[in-house]
């Protein structure tokens, strides 16, 4: 059974606010994340890097797929401006990290995502 992972954007006090905790977020295959602004006017884009972790050994990362939605990765890697988006997590055989970046005009924040397998 999959889960919606709901994160609201929002720029508060010239920065740039994601759900409760700062746009974390982990989840299975199939979980689905939706990004969406509180802001007609905060359109949004996001970017995705994979994320070697130090405690898990030495990461080959040209071998990470740089996007962790099943749906097609945009043709530069970012998701264009927008008010929502709704990203699909892919299977995985081992856990990744995603670190990425969400800009809302000149503010950005660097959240990350955690994709587990399912067991």
């Amino acid at each position: 059974m999959s889960n919606t992972i709901e994160i609201p954007v929002d720029i508060q006090h010239n920065t740039v606010i994601c759900g409760r905790n700062g746009g974390n977020a982990r989840g299975c295959r199939e979980d689905r994340i939706v990004w969406s602004s509180r802001s007609p006017h905060a359109e949004f884009t996001l970017r995705f890097f994979p994320l070697g972790l130090e405690n898990a050994g030495a990461t080959e990362l040209e071998k990470l797929f740089p996007w962790p939605f099943e749906e097609p990765r945009p043709h530069d890697g970012i998701v264009s401006p927008r008010i929502k988006f709704v990203g699909t997590l892919r299977h995985v055989e081992e856990p990744l990290a995603f670190k990425y970046t969400i800009a809302v005009g000149n503010w950005v924040l660097d959240p990350i995502i955690i994709v587990d397998k399912k067991t």
